[in-house]
């Protein structure tokens, strides 16, 4: 989602790039919901939880993932 990767703020996605963190969940941006990498970095927009948004995490043998998933 392009959105989502250009209205991440110039602070936070100079800390992602930096860090690298497997995952980063934001929030901040309703309209800009998705998933877009950062280099090593997975970034999620569920967008409002209001709207049923919500990101689940996953952590086994392969390591940590997330995926975008709705309430329903």
């Amino acid at each position: 989602n392009r959105e989502l990767a250009k209205d991440t703020e110039s602070g936070v996605r100079a800390l992602i790039e930096e860090f690298q963190p497997a995952i980063v969940i934001t929030g901040h941006i309703h309209e800009a919901v998705g998933q877009v990498s950062l280099g090593r970095t997975a970034l999620f927009n569920p967008g409002a939880f209001a709207q049923g948004g919500y990101v689940r995490i996953i952590h086994d043998a392969s390591g940590l993932r997330g995926c975008l998933e709705r309430v329903r």
